[in-house]
């Protein structure tokens, strides 16, 4: 192995670590805002979803908690963002639709997390892995335009933002 290959091994390395941890930071980030708006500001539009944010937020935990035990389990858990996060991000979101006062706000508070996954997908110092976020994020993305009452522009400018974002 050359000193070059030896160093980006190291800086995918580093680059998963950092990666699990703003995971765990993040959904940790997005309880707390949940058990604000539902406790503090007692508004009721989200108790709904507390309990899949909740599941999102212990997916993180075991995911980081696995990675940092199991050496092979870090290498793979960069496949994490488009395989479950995305989709779990998707599901709470899609959950909290029907409860919406709007629902195209919704879906464009799902665009900037999948915008925020994409771009924490470059730790991984792969290319085509951070292209595969993009891709995702830009169909559960467009999943949720359709069940609100987007324009024809939504439609156009999110899917632009997530291929620029992965490029």
């Amino acid at each position: 192995m050359t000193y070059l290959e030896k160093a980006l091994r190291e800086g995918q390395a580093a680059g998963a670590a950092t990666l699990n941890r703003a995971r765990i930071l993040s959904s940790s980030c997005f309880v707390i805002i949940y058990l604000v708006v539902i406790y503090a500001l007692a508004i009721d539009g989200l108790k709904w979803t507390l309990p899949l944010v909740l599941v999102y937020w212990i997916v993180g935990l075991a995911i980081w908690f696995f990675a940092n035990r199991f050496s092979n389990f870090s290498t793979i858990s960069r496949f994490a963002i488009p395989l479950i996060d995305m989709p779990l991000v998707f599901w709470i979101q899609w959950q909290n639709l029907p409860q919406a006062n709007s629902p195209f706000a919704v879906a464009i508070f799902g665009l900037a997390f999948f915008l925020f996954l994409t771009i924490l997908c470059c730790y991984s110092l792969r290319t085509k892995q951070v292209l595969l976020s993009g891709g995702v994020g830009i169909v559960f993305y467009l999943l949720l335009l359709r069940l609100t009452d987007a324009d024809i522009v939504a439609y156009i400018i999110g899917p632009i933002l997530l291929v620029l974002t992965a490029l």
